[in-house]
């Protein structure tokens, strides 16, 4: 799932729905042993590929991307795998057999400037968190030459 933000996001976010699963897929061998590492470098890629290919769409615009990955381990058990940058997130969902109501389980943990860890995070790496001067609005992070409400 790709959610374009800004006034170019849908470019940015068709560009990144056709990439990554390429990306991904090319490094299928890797994914069962490193997840982390495999999911990250295909982002870092196609994040690469975007300020080659689409330049002119990233300067003020961008996309959330969250993906699912399910792969049987060496004994037979189906793993799920997820990676996300931005402020999208998965949700798993059960039903037990003969009830009605579904439980929710969150997956991943938005990248967001308000969370605590983040903002070390960002801080620590030379950035700035602005926070809503009356909290009824997400931080920010200040990016020149403007500023935004995720933090990956």
């Amino acid at each position: 799932v790709a959610d374009g933000h800004g006034i170019d996001g849908h470019h940015v976010s068709h560009f990144v729905q056709e990439r990554l699963p390429k990306s991904l897929l090319s490094r299928r061998k890797d994914i069962a042993d490193d997840w982390r590492g495999a999911s990250s470098s295909a982002f870092l890629e196609v994040m690469e590929q975007m300020q080659v290919d689409i330049p002119k769409q990233c300067v003020e615009s961008g996309t959330t991307a969250s993906v699912v990955w399910m792969v049987t381990d060496v004994k037979g058990l189906m793993r799920v795998r997820t990676a996300h940058v931005g402020d999208s997130c998965i949700v798993y969902g059960s039903k037990r057999k003969g009830e009605v109501n579904w439980q929710a389980e969150l997956l991943t943990d938005v990248h967001k400037p308000d969370r605590k860890d983040e903002a070390a995070r960002i801080e620590k790496m030379g950035g700035t968190v602005i926070p809503s001067p009356d909290g009824s609005q997400p931080a920010r992070l200040a990016v020149p030459p403007g500023d935004m409400a995720m933090s990956r």
